[in-house]
Protein backbone atom coordinates (compact mmCIF):
# COMPACT_ATOMS: atom_id res chain seq x y z
CA UNK A 1 0.00 0.00 0.00
CA UNK A 2 1.30 3.51 -0.76
CA UNK A 3 2.08 5.83 2.11
CA UNK A 4 -0.50 8.35 3.22
CA UNK A 5 0.09 11.75 1.62
CA UNK A 6 0.85 13.81 4.74
CA UNK A 7 4.30 15.45 4.69
CA UNK A 8 6.27 16.66 7.70
CA UNK A 9 9.61 18.49 7.31
CA UNK A 10 11.49 18.95 10.57
CA UNK A 11 14.47 21.36 10.87
CA UNK A 12 15.80 20.30 7.47
CA UNK A 13 19.00 21.72 6.01
CA UNK A 14 20.95 20.82 2.89
CA UNK A 15 24.59 21.80 2.44
CA UNK A 16 26.55 21.37 -0.78
CA UNK A 17 30.36 21.42 -0.74
CA UNK A 18 32.47 22.35 -3.75
CA UNK A 19 36.12 22.54 -2.80
CA UNK A 20 36.32 25.19 -0.08
CA UNK A 21 32.90 26.57 -1.00
CA UNK A 22 30.01 25.69 1.33
CA UNK A 23 26.50 26.43 0.06
CA UNK A 24 23.57 25.99 2.43
CA UNK A 25 20.71 25.58 -0.07
CA UNK A 26 18.06 24.88 2.59
CA UNK A 27 18.39 26.23 6.14
CA UNK A 28 16.44 24.77 9.03
CA UNK A 29 13.09 24.45 7.27
CA UNK A 30 10.13 23.03 9.20
CA UNK A 31 6.83 22.47 7.43
CA UNK A 32 3.72 20.32 7.81
CA UNK A 33 1.51 19.67 4.79
CA UNK A 34 -1.94 18.20 5.40
CA UNK A 35 -3.32 15.47 3.14
CA UNK A 36 -5.14 16.82 0.10
CA UNK A 37 -3.38 20.21 0.12
CA UNK A 38 -2.35 22.04 -3.06
CA UNK A 39 0.77 23.90 -1.90
CA UNK A 40 2.88 26.34 -3.94
CA UNK A 41 6.54 26.91 -3.05
CA UNK A 42 7.51 30.33 -4.36
CA UNK A 43 10.56 32.58 -4.30
CA UNK A 44 13.43 33.80 -6.49
CA UNK A 45 15.78 31.47 -8.33
CA UNK A 46 18.28 29.93 -5.91
CA UNK A 47 16.02 30.35 -2.87
CA UNK A 48 15.99 26.61 -2.13
CA UNK A 49 12.51 25.63 -3.29
CA UNK A 50 13.69 23.07 -5.86
CA UNK A 51 16.17 21.62 -3.36
CA UNK A 52 13.40 21.24 -0.78
CA UNK A 53 11.20 19.56 -3.37
CA UNK A 54 14.00 17.12 -4.23
CA UNK A 55 14.47 16.29 -0.54
CA UNK A 56 10.74 15.56 -0.08
CA UNK A 57 10.84 13.41 -3.20
CA UNK A 58 13.93 11.52 -1.95
CA UNK A 59 15.96 12.54 -4.98
CA UNK A 60 18.47 13.83 -2.42
CA UNK A 61 19.06 13.41 1.30
CA UNK A 62 19.12 16.25 3.84
CA UNK A 63 22.35 17.15 5.61
CA UNK A 64 20.38 17.65 8.81
CA UNK A 65 16.80 17.17 9.93
CA UNK A 66 14.02 14.71 9.16
CA UNK A 67 11.35 14.30 6.48
CA UNK A 68 8.35 12.12 7.29
CA UNK A 69 5.75 11.08 4.71
CA UNK A 70 2.69 9.18 5.86
CA UNK A 71 4.27 8.57 9.25
CA UNK A 72 7.43 7.02 7.77
CA UNK A 73 10.80 8.77 8.12
CA UNK A 74 12.63 8.84 4.79
CA UNK A 75 15.93 8.75 6.67
CA UNK A 76 15.05 5.30 8.02
CA UNK A 77 14.58 3.80 4.55
CA UNK A 78 17.32 1.85 2.77
CA UNK A 79 18.04 2.30 -0.94
CA UNK A 80 15.54 -0.35 -2.05
CA UNK A 81 12.78 1.17 0.08
CA UNK A 82 13.58 4.66 -1.23
CA UNK A 83 13.30 3.34 -4.78
CA UNK A 84 9.85 1.95 -3.98
CA UNK A 85 8.92 5.26 -2.36
CA UNK A 86 9.90 7.22 -5.48
CA UNK A 87 8.09 4.74 -7.73
CA UNK A 88 4.83 4.32 -5.82
CA UNK A 89 4.37 7.17 -3.35
CA UNK A 90 5.66 10.15 -5.34
CA UNK A 91 4.88 11.37 -8.84
CA UNK A 92 7.29 13.90 -10.36
CA UNK A 93 6.55 16.56 -12.99
CA UNK A 94 9.42 18.75 -14.18
CA UNK A 95 9.75 21.93 -16.24
CA UNK A 96 11.17 19.93 -19.13
CA UNK A 97 8.78 17.17 -20.06
CA UNK A 98 11.37 14.34 -20.18
CA UNK A 99 9.18 12.18 -22.42
CA UNK A 100 10.87 9.43 -24.40
CA UNK A 101 10.68 10.60 -28.03
CA UNK A 102 10.69 7.10 -29.53
CA UNK A 103 7.60 6.04 -27.56
CA UNK A 104 3.99 6.98 -28.19
CA UNK A 105 1.97 8.97 -25.66
CA UNK A 106 0.35 5.77 -24.37
CA UNK A 107 3.71 4.00 -24.12
CA UNK A 108 5.24 6.90 -22.15
CA UNK A 109 2.38 6.79 -19.64
CA UNK A 110 2.55 3.00 -19.39
CA UNK A 111 6.28 2.88 -18.62
CA UNK A 112 6.17 3.42 -14.80
CA UNK A 113 3.54 0.71 -14.45
CA UNK A 114 5.53 -1.71 -16.59
CA UNK A 115 8.62 -1.06 -14.46
CA UNK A 116 6.48 -1.76 -11.40
CA UNK A 117 5.45 -5.12 -12.85
CA UNK A 118 1.74 -4.39 -13.39
CA UNK A 119 -0.26 -6.84 -15.57
CA UNK A 120 -0.54 -5.72 -19.20
CA UNK A 121 -4.34 -5.56 -19.18
CA UNK A 122 -4.37 -3.40 -16.05
CA UNK A 123 -1.75 -1.12 -17.61
CA UNK A 124 -3.80 -0.63 -20.78
CA UNK A 125 -6.92 0.14 -18.78
CA UNK A 126 -5.19 2.69 -16.53
CA UNK A 127 -3.41 4.39 -19.46
CA UNK A 128 -6.75 4.89 -21.19
CA UNK A 129 -8.30 6.28 -18.00
CA UNK A 130 -5.39 8.66 -17.33
CA UNK A 131 -5.30 10.00 -20.87
CA UNK A 132 -9.03 10.62 -20.65
CA UNK A 133 -8.49 12.46 -17.37
CA UNK A 134 -5.88 14.81 -18.86
CA UNK A 135 -7.86 15.28 -22.08
CA UNK A 136 -5.50 13.44 -24.41
CA UNK A 137 -7.28 10.18 -25.23
CA UNK A 138 -7.27 11.22 -28.91
CA UNK A 139 -3.46 11.55 -28.84
CA UNK A 140 -2.62 8.11 -27.43
CA UNK A 141 -0.86 6.92 -30.60
CA UNK A 142 1.08 10.14 -31.25
CA UNK A 143 4.72 10.69 -30.41
CA UNK A 144 5.85 13.63 -28.23
CA UNK A 145 7.22 15.63 -31.18
CA UNK A 146 3.70 15.72 -32.64
CA UNK A 147 2.27 17.44 -29.54
CA UNK A 148 2.24 21.02 -28.31
CA UNK A 149 4.17 21.94 -25.17
CA UNK A 150 0.99 21.98 -23.12
CA UNK A 151 -0.01 18.56 -24.41
CA UNK A 152 3.43 17.14 -23.66
CA UNK A 153 3.24 18.40 -20.09
CA UNK A 154 -0.20 16.83 -19.65
CA UNK A 155 1.31 13.54 -20.81
CA UNK A 156 4.03 14.04 -18.19
CA UNK A 157 1.32 14.55 -15.54
CA UNK A 158 -0.46 11.37 -16.65
CA UNK A 159 2.83 9.48 -16.46
CA UNK A 160 3.46 10.89 -12.95
CA UNK A 161 0.04 9.59 -11.90
CA UNK A 162 0.54 6.15 -13.45
CA UNK A 163 1.13 4.28 -10.18
CA UNK A 164 -1.52 6.37 -8.37
CA UNK A 165 0.89 8.12 -5.98
CA UNK A 166 -0.60 10.02 -3.06
CA UNK A 167 2.04 12.76 -3.39
CA UNK A 168 2.58 14.76 -6.60
CA UNK A 169 5.62 17.06 -6.84
CA UNK A 170 6.19 19.58 -9.64
CA UNK A 171 9.29 21.71 -10.29
CA UNK A 172 8.25 24.71 -12.42
CA UNK A 173 5.80 22.53 -14.38
CA UNK A 174 4.25 25.53 -16.18
CA UNK A 175 7.57 27.29 -16.81
CA UNK A 176 7.79 26.43 -20.52
CA UNK A 177 4.10 26.87 -21.36
CA UNK A 178 2.09 29.72 -22.83
CA UNK A 179 -0.61 31.40 -20.76
CA UNK A 180 -3.49 29.25 -21.96
CA UNK A 181 -1.64 25.95 -21.49
CA UNK A 182 -0.39 27.10 -18.10
CA UNK A 183 -3.92 27.91 -16.94
CA UNK A 184 -5.21 24.53 -18.09
CA UNK A 185 -2.40 22.67 -16.33
CA UNK A 186 -2.86 24.69 -13.13
CA UNK A 187 -6.55 23.80 -13.11
CA UNK A 188 -5.60 20.14 -13.57
CA UNK A 189 -3.26 20.24 -10.55
CA UNK A 190 -5.93 21.95 -8.42
CA UNK A 191 -8.45 19.30 -9.40
CA UNK A 192 -6.06 16.48 -8.51
CA UNK A 193 -5.81 17.77 -4.93
CA UNK A 194 -9.47 18.72 -4.56
CA UNK A 195 -10.86 15.28 -3.69
CA UNK A 196 -8.40 14.94 -0.80
CA UNK A 197 -6.77 11.77 -2.07
CA UNK A 198 -3.60 13.44 -3.31
CA UNK A 199 -1.25 16.11 -1.95
CA UNK A 200 0.24 18.42 -4.61
CA UNK A 201 3.39 20.50 -3.98
CA UNK A 202 4.67 22.72 -6.79
CA UNK A 203 7.77 24.92 -6.93
CA UNK A 204 6.86 27.85 -9.14
CA UNK A 205 7.60 31.42 -10.18
CA UNK A 206 4.05 31.84 -11.48
CA UNK A 207 1.68 34.14 -9.54
CA UNK A 208 -1.24 32.40 -11.29
CA UNK A 209 -0.19 28.99 -9.98
CA UNK A 210 0.29 30.43 -6.49
CA UNK A 211 -3.15 32.04 -6.58
CA UNK A 212 -4.74 28.68 -7.44
CA UNK A 213 -3.08 26.91 -4.51
CA UNK A 214 -4.61 26.32 -1.08
CA UNK A 215 -1.41 27.45 0.60
CA UNK A 216 1.66 29.45 -0.44
CA UNK A 217 5.06 29.02 1.19
CA UNK A 218 7.56 31.72 0.25
CA UNK A 219 11.29 31.00 0.49
CA UNK A 220 14.33 33.23 0.45
CA UNK A 221 17.99 32.29 0.96
CA UNK A 222 17.04 28.74 1.87
CA UNK A 223 14.54 29.71 4.57
CA UNK A 224 10.75 29.94 4.80
CA UNK A 225 9.89 33.62 5.17
CA UNK A 226 6.10 33.43 4.69
CA UNK A 227 3.51 30.70 4.98
CA UNK A 228 -0.11 31.57 4.25
CA UNK A 229 -3.27 30.55 2.49
CA UNK A 230 -3.38 31.70 -1.12
CA UNK A 231 -5.36 34.76 -2.13
CA UNK A 232 -9.03 33.94 -2.67
CA UNK A 233 -9.51 32.46 -6.10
Amino acid sequence: MPLEPAVSVRDVSKVYLSGDLRVEAVRGVSLDVAPGTFLALVGPSGCGKSTLLNLIGALDRPTRGEIVVGGVSLGALDDDALTRYRRRTVGFVFQFFNLLPSLTVAENVALPMQIDGRPAAAVRERVARLLEEVGLAHRAGHRPAQLSGGEQQRVAVARALANDPPLLLGDEPTGNLDTRASQALTALFAGLARDGRRTVILATHSPEVAAAADRVVRMRDGEVVEDAAAVAR
